[in-house]
């Protein structure tokens, strides 16, 4: 059976001597999820995963996050790696970690990963503390635990309330239905998370103030054909950062807000039927124009909340390509000047007779011009931007130049 990239990632970390443990194995590796590990130290994990190409990213004192796009199998690998383990705001030992290492597995597809014992435990405060969600498919082997096993595992679980035993009784009611998740989840972030109101409201306070605050958004810009959906579809298979990807091209009134759907479609009805010379013809398309800026502000404003809880918006395409599609003083003046700006823009470029044989729509003469005006809007309106050439690199390259720009706003 052909192996995973997350399998062979972590045959290869213990190939380099590497002491480490999966805390978490997934039922099936095909499920991408993300690979958590605990290590002693991150010094030679982290060397290994960014001479492997891994881009690093939101890390604490305890806590790495790493991610890269497999260009093999066509999707992210996401790996956690951590020291300490963490439930809410109690960090436990360096003495712990040291214990779930030695104690750990090696099964058979060469892979180390927690005891049985150990895995249920943790998993139990993990989900219960700090997903606060409880699937009880993670906890069927309990059964398989002896009694005697736990108590000599008491002195290593120092930190329990409760002897280790209790928590077992715990996951045994919860598989019997005799108690709900809810309650369990209650239970323990009652006591081993402090200041939970507190921080809830912290949180909301701080998201309310980011709102006021420029949103994390970054536009792809480019000619039609250098690559810009191709590459903002890749970044949708993320689960770190927290991304979310918006079209903000010639607007189509299927893609409008609902609101704005019947009277956009009537619009073009009329549109259709008036030539521009025509004075009717001239206020139906500035009438469009306008409402086509309000649907595009809407798409920005109505994921202000997301933005603000450290939410990502990709924008392939932006309202600036309204006014490179017709240059007229008016669409400048409305998408150009009186639009908000993106935090950062990347110009996808390249070969422009390799982009014409992409999309035959421009001669190569009007992609290069594309892309000058392009250049030109991004200096004059101080936008920082960075040239992508779509046509020269893979898209892997690619993908990880543009990553590690967005990793350092998340």
């Amino acid at each position: 059976m052909k192996l995973q990239p997350q399998e062979l990632l972590l045959i290869k970390i213990r190939s380099f001597g590497i002491l480490y443990s999966l805390l978490r194995k997934p039922k099936k590796w095909e499920d991408k999820g993300d690979i958590d590990i605990i290590v002693n130290d991150f010094r030679d994990i982290h060397k290994l995963l960014i001479k492997l190409n891994f881009i690093k990213f939101k890390f604490n004192k305890f806590k790495r996050k790493y991610i890269k796009f497999d260009k093999t199998n066509n999707y992210w690998l996401h790996i956690d790696v951590q020291t300490r383990i963490e439930f809410g705001e109690l960090i436990l030992s360096k003495k712990f970690t040291n214990y779930l290492l030695v104690n750990s597995k090696l099964v058979k597809d060469k892979i180390v990963c927690l005891n049985e014992l150990d895995e249920n435990i943790l998993n139990l405060f993990h989900y219960g503390i700090n997903k606060k969600v409880i699937n009880t498919d993670k906890f069927r082997k309990i059964k398989k635990i002896k009694i005697q096993e736990l108590k000599e595992k008491n002195k290593n679980y120092y930190f329990l309330k409760e002897p280790i035993e209790k928590y077992i009784e715990i996951i045994d009611k919860l598989l019997k239905n005799k108690v709900n998740s809810k309650e369990i989840i209650f239970e323990l972030r009652k006591k081993y998370s402090v200041n939970k109101k507190i921080n809830l409201f912290a949180r909301i306070f701080q998201r309310i103030k980011n709102i006021l605050k420029d949103q994390n958004s970054f536009a792809f810009l480019g000619p039609d054909g250098s690559g810009k959906t191709t590459l903002t579809k890749k970044l949708d298979g993320l689960r770190w950062v927290k991304l979310r990807n918006l079209y903000m091209g010639n607007l189509n009134p299927s893609l409008a807000n609902s609101y704005l759907q019947k009277f956009l479609v009537k619009i073009l009805i009329k549109k259709n039927n008036y030539p521009k010379q025509n004075l009717i013809g001239f206020l139906i398309r500035i009438l469009w124009h306008i409402i086509s800026y309000v649907d595009f502000q809407i798409r920005i404003y109505s994921n202000k909340w997301f933005s603000a809880g450290g939410g990502i918006l990709i924008f392939d395409r932006y309202a600036c390509d309204m006014y490179i599609r017709n240059q007229t003083w008016f669409n400048y003046i409305l998408y150009v000047k009186l639009f908000v700006k993106p935090k950062f823009v990347f110009l996808c470029i390249g070969d422009s007779n390799i982009i014409n044989m992409r999309k035959p729509e421009l001669s190569p003469h009007q992609i290069k011009n594309t892309i000058k005006i392009y250049r030109s809007i991004l200096k004059r309106k101080k936008i920082p931007f960075k040239e992508v050439n779509t046509t020269k690199n893979n898209y892997d390259v690619n993908l990880k130049i543009i990553t590690q720009k967005i990793v350092k706003f998340e």
